[in-house]
């Protein structure tokens, strides 16, 4: 196994401004136990409490409490409620082989040989009707289920982050899409880790567990969330929408001109358009075209210009049945009863709809852009307790203002890495305003949210009357982030700026030039644009 030890210590490096106040896992700080540390051994407490007792000759109980206490805490919703559902008989047969992986748990060999027997044994009671409880779901479950039995050697093995974890200390993905979970996947999982821990150790980061490691690779992978500038945004919100509380007392002005329309939109998707998913994809696709140009134009809604109706128009006549066909399928693929399906199934959908669409629409006359747009919207539309329509402008902008780097690039093709990065971001964005107390309603609540901050037509400019914040306040602001500077190099530049407005900066790579232009852009709420620009 190749180590990239340069990587590894700028995932130290990202891990440490993630949390300024942590110094090692003894003496982690406050932010880091209250996000990642305490729900986890909490989780921890409440298996040994109300699951380890039943692990022996009661396996429907065992079961059923182990899904009681995971809840969705760290298993996305869909396959939880597919297990809650299965039979009686099926539900016991799903508990003894959980109990037959824990009785070798003290043998990391051992359980390794077990994971064969445990992967048969829960593809043999799937249906046709449960077939959706997939390979990534079952990796998921068994190795949620050791770390919280013992969390000093297991870590939980989640199909997305490990493969993004694997490319970046090894340069190789550790675990594949749809494949169960073997003994070599295992092994070769628990080397990786057992690696990541003495890495951590020798760098003085000093790992109490596997929930620790855990969570440091989760984060170095996580974009950074920047929760000072999403307290701005909010308020950016409130002043647009006069009498705004928050989104289950939204007002009339947000009622009117944002949620009316868009409720109304998603009760025609659902009466006029999700009965032709069956039927012929020109009929589907003239049908939603119609859809949007009559609504739209008669409309005009505040936040939904960017649904841009002549987009369906570019699509050569020629191929319009074949495009509507693509749609139809990624939709019938991505939407189940009970609502989206699981993410690893989401992401192949995304992969297919994207290789299908560039094929038949090819990159120019932004056809990508088209074919981002329109799935992303009727997913939304179908399914708006968990999708958001993802426009280019908006999602860059977000990305930019909250994780420091754009989500979409222009005219790249749709697949499912940017449908999982799309989905992360959405949440994050959802619970950081749940913490605020805006308590939206849906993803359709959390679109509007960033499309109203985040368009010309939403954003409000700060006059030039807007006082500057002190040295004092910019000064806190930039070390917040993780530079340090002292207070005199900080004067001289803003004073470089104040007076000719026009500053070049020289020095080696690395020591902190750009870092410094953007941080200060963002503690003074300034537009930020890098320029690539040749040495001579």
């Amino acid at each position: 196994m190749e180590w990239n030890q340069v990587a590894f210590e700028k995932a130290c490096k990202r891990f440490r401004m993630r949390y300024p106040d942590f110094k090692s896992f003894e003496d982690p700080g406050e932010r880091y136990l209250q996000e990642e540390r305490r729900y986890k051994i909490d989780l921890i407490e409440r298996y040994k409490e109300r699951v380890q007792p039943h692990s022996r000759g009661e396996p429907e109980l065992f079961f059923s409490n182990f899904l009681e206490v995971i809840g969705t805490t760290l298993v996305s919703p869909y396959p939880i409620t597919k297990a809650k559902g299965l039979p009686q008989e099926e539900r016991v047969r799903f508990g003894q082989l959980l109990e037959g992986v824990l009785q070798h748990s003290h043998n990391t060999e051992d359980v390794a040989d077990s994971l064969k027997e445990y992967t048969e044994g829960v593809s043999s009671i799937m249906t046709p009707e449960n077939r959706s409880f997939s390979a990534s779901t079952m990796r998921a479950f068994v190795s949620l289920f050791l770390m919280l039995d013992k969390p000093d050697r297991f870590i939980y093995l989640m199909l997305s982050y490990w493969q993004d974890v694997g490319r970046a200390l090894i340069g190789n993905h550790l675990i594949d899409y749809d494949v169960p979970i073997t003994k070599d996947e295992f092994l070769r999982c628990n080397e990786f880790i057992v690696r990541v821990r003495e890495a951590l150790d020798d760098g003085g980061l000093r790992p109490k567990d596997m929930v620790d490691v855990q969570s440091f690779l989760y984060i170095i992978i996580k974009p950074a969330w920047d929760q000072a500038n999403f307290g701005v945004e909010c308020e950016r919100f409130k002043n647009r929408y006069e009498g705004f509380v928050n989104f289950k007392n939204p007002g009339r002005f947000y009622t009117k001109y944002v949620r009316d329309f868009k409720d109304e939109m998603i009760g025609v998707y659902h009466r006029d358009l999700a009965p032709l998913l069956d039927k012929n994809g020109t009929d589907f696709l003239n049908k939603y075209h119609e859809i949007l140009e009559q609504k739209l134009k008669a409309s005009r809604p505040s936040g939904w210009e960017g649904w841009r109706v002549h987009h369906v128009d570019k699509i050569p006549e020629i191929k319009k049945e074949m495009f509507g066909n693509i749609l139809q399928g990624l939709l019938r693929e991505s939407v189940s009863d009970n609502g989206l399906v699981s993410i690893s199934k989401l992401s192949k959908a995304f992969d297919r709809y994207g290789q299908e669409s560039s094929m038949l629409l090819g990159n120019g006359e932004r056809m990508p852009s088209i074919a981002r747009v329109h799935a992303t919207l009727l997913l939304m539309l179908a399914c708006p307790n968990h999708f958001m329509h993802a426009i280019y402008v908006v999602w860059n902008a977000a990305g930019e203002s909250f994780r420091g780097e754009p989500m979409i690039k222009r005219n790249s093709i749709v697949d499912g890495k940017f449908v999982r990065s799309c989905q992360e971001l959405a949440k994050e964005v959802r619970d950081a305003l749940k913490h605020e107390g805006f308590r939206p309603r849906d993803m359709i609540d959390v679109q509007s949210f960033l499309f109203s901050v985040y368009t010309a037509d939403g954003m409000s400019r700060k006059s030039d009357s807007t006082p500057k914040p002190s040295i004092t306040e910019l000064l806190e602001s930039i070390r917040d982030q993780g530079m340090r500077i002292e207070e005199v190099t900080l004067k001289r530049y803003i004073n470089s700026l104040d007076t000719r407005g026009f500053l070049i900066l020289a020095g080696p790579s690395g020591t902190g030039k750009t870092w410094l232009t953007q941080l200060y852009a963002k503690a003074i709420g300034a537009k930020y644009q890098l320029v690539p620009v040749a040495p001579n």
